[in-house]
């Protein structure tokens, strides 16, 4: 396994043998309602959403067997499940699933048939797909104009405080920082309205995500969280030498 840090975007990827399509099928084994933890913190955010932000229509990129998407509206809510055996225990919950990857060209199939979207959100998914420009290039397509994206995944800057290299998992190819999700967003149109340091997976962030053109302000935690990563020298390939190895040492 190697850690490569893009120069360009700034994106730690894990080079290695990955075929996501071997990994995410008919007889994968995680549930995401078997975690307490994960349970409880989808819950709450389910809630905050429906209190701040009054969206009606919602997707959801992985939404494994439905604990986020159960609480809205059957009517209102879309979930994206490539593993057939995960997504068939969210049908029979009565949700509205499809059993397909995320890719563009499913973007433009669900336009089609339902619309834009007022939130999509995605948990400790994007991090798996190999073609980023797609993924987004595909949210951005059907993401109303005052729509938001919400994507949550495990911290750049505090899996290498922590020396947390178990976050590597079969797998994610990616670990997002700010700086290089920033990067990638630029590209689509998109950016980083706010976001939120959460404790999942030892140390995750929540990113709220808009369309440029949209005209709500970032929030201070933004700015924030972009010295801190500085700060850090997230934006330096020093630090990922000394992280490697504060890994083989490990």
């Amino acid at each position: 396994m190697l850690i490569d840090f893009n120069k360009k975007n700034g994106v730690v990827s894990i080079k290695k043998k990955f075929q996501s399509k071997k990994i995410f099928k008919k007889d994968y084994p995680y549930r995401s309602s078997l975690s307490e933890t994960m349970s409880k913190s989808f819950g709450e955010l389910s809630k905050k959403i429906k209190d701040k932000y009054k969206k009606k229509r919602i997707l959801e990129i992985g939404c494994n067997d439905g604990v986020f998407l159960k609480n809205f509206k059957k009517k209102d809510a879309l979930g994206i499940e490539p593993c057939s055996n995960i997504a068939k225990s969210s049908i029979q919950k009565g949700l509205n699933v499809l059993t397909e990857y995320w890719t563009y060209k499913l973007s433009n199939k669900i336009k089609k048939k339902y619309g834009k979207f007022d939130i999509i959100f995605s948990a400790n998914t994007i991090t798996h797909i190999q073609n980023l420009n797609e993924v987004f290039k595909a949210i951005n397509n059907i993401l109303n104009e005052d729509g938001f994206l919400i994507i949550q995944d495990p911290s750049l800057l505090e899996l290498i405080k922590n020396n947390a290299y178990d976050q590597f998992y079969n797998e994610h190819i990616y670990v997002f920082s700010y700086l290089s999700l920033s990067n990638i967003l630029k590209k689509h149109n998109l950016e980083i309205l706010n976001l939120e340091n959460v404790k999942d997976h030892g140390g995750s962030i929540r990113y709220y995500i808009k369309k440029k053109n949209n005209k709500n302000r970032l929030n201070q935690s933004v700015i924030n969280q972009k010295r801190l990563e500085i700060k850090n020298g997230l934006d330096k390939i020093e630090t990922y030498i000394k992280f490697r190895k504060k890994v083989e040492n490990s």
